[in-house]
């Protein structure tokens, strides 16, 4: 059964880091804020080779991120 990534996390420590969509969107390669905002909010899921670097952006461990 796959794992749930924990959204709500993730926001939470972005939000007080004071990372913007921007910021995350870099961190993750992506060529645009709001496709990181899509994956953030739930409408798109997050590419396996997102989680390590959104673990290391967001100084999360990754077995923290996922539910």
């Amino acid at each position: 059964m796959p794992k749930k990534i924990n959204l709500k996390l993730i926001k939470e420590t972005r939000i007080k880091l004071g990372f913007t969509y921007n910021d995350m969107a870099k961190a993750l390669m992506l060529k645009e804020p709001e496709k990181y905002y899509r994956r953030e909010n739930g409408t798109y899921n997050f590419q396996a080779t997102e989680i390590p670097l959104l673990a290391h952006k967001l100084k999360i461990p990754m077995a923290k991120i996922f539910k």
